[in-house]
């Protein structure tokens, strides 16, 4: 009985601790990241571009990285 316990006493210690760290993960990529966006204009062969359809591109600075997504405006 007494290792069934300490077992689950360890799954819910782990389960808390990957929780916390993915609060804190998103927390820090909403607050701590800058987003902007970019005009898309390449008038030679829009369809065969690496953005193909998209009006504009947003770029998402976090940690060093530049991360980037294509993005159309209705």
């Amino acid at each position: 009985m007494k290792k069934a316990v300490v077992i689950l006493l360890a799954v819910a210690a782990l389960a808390a601790a990957f929780l916390g760290g993915r609060v804190a993960g998103i927390r820090h990529a909403i607050e701590d990241s800058e987003i902007w966006t970019v005009d898309i204009y390449r008038p030679e062969a829009p369809e065969e571009s690496a953005w193909n359809g998209y009006d504009q591109e947003i770029l998402i600075e976090l940690d060093g990285q530049i991360y980037s997504h294509g993005m159309t405006q209705c």
